[in-house]
């Protein structure tokens, strides 16, 4: 699916004005060279968010996965390990845990 607005490369002579029009608008700007989609261009801060959400769902689909394989943790144990990683960090620095 392609979307966001369109610049043809034959259009856009120039990286200042490819990123004027770029920021001018809020999506992702595709590159069409001879009626074909070659590239996608977007914002430095889009695209990072691009990724947290592909690791996120890549961490999803792997957690999925063990699920299926009986690799799954029960949430208790993953919460004491928590626990048990904070104090361990707070008793190496010299700080109590707050009850």
């Amino acid at each position: 699916m392609v979307v966001g607005g369109f610049a043809s490369v034959k259009k856009v002579k120039t990286t200042n004005e490819l990123l004027r029009k770029l920021h001018s608008g809020k999506s992702p700007l595709v590159l069409i060279k001879n009626d074909d989609a070659v590239a996608v261009v977007q914002d430095i801060e889009d695209y990072k968010a691009t990724l947290r959400t592909l690791e996120f769902f890549s961490k999803v689909a792997r957690g999925e996965r063990e699920l299926r394989e009986g690799k799954g943790i029960e949430h208790e144990k993953v919460f004491d390990d928590i626990d048990a990683m904070i104090a361990s960090h707070q008793a190496r620095n010299g700080k109590r845990k707050k009850t």
